[in-house]
């Protein structure tokens, strides 16, 4: 997994996260990656605006990402 399928990742599991809490933990091991990997992720989508990084949520325009950006990798694969 590479640096942008990390963010990538980071921003779908928090899209399907969005309702429970969650940490920089439990997305390292969904994704396979270490909590400092993670930890550092979310502070670059942080310095973009899309999360939350201390709180571990997307913020409004994350979820917009978010969510355009899972469309889009349903309508590729169908």
């Amino acid at each position: 997994m590479n640096d942008a399928a990390l963010l990538f990742g980071i921003l779908d599991q928090l899209l399907a996260r969005a309702e429970a809490p969650t940490d920089a933990g439990a997305l390292a091991r969904a994704l396979g990656r270490t909590s400092t990997q993670v930890a550092g992720a979310l502070l670059h989508l942080e310095s973009k605006g899309l999360v939350d990084a201390a709180r571990v949520r997307l913020t409004l325009r994350g979820l917009a990402a978010a969510s355009s950006l899972r469309r889009s990798r349903v309508s590729v694969a169908a």
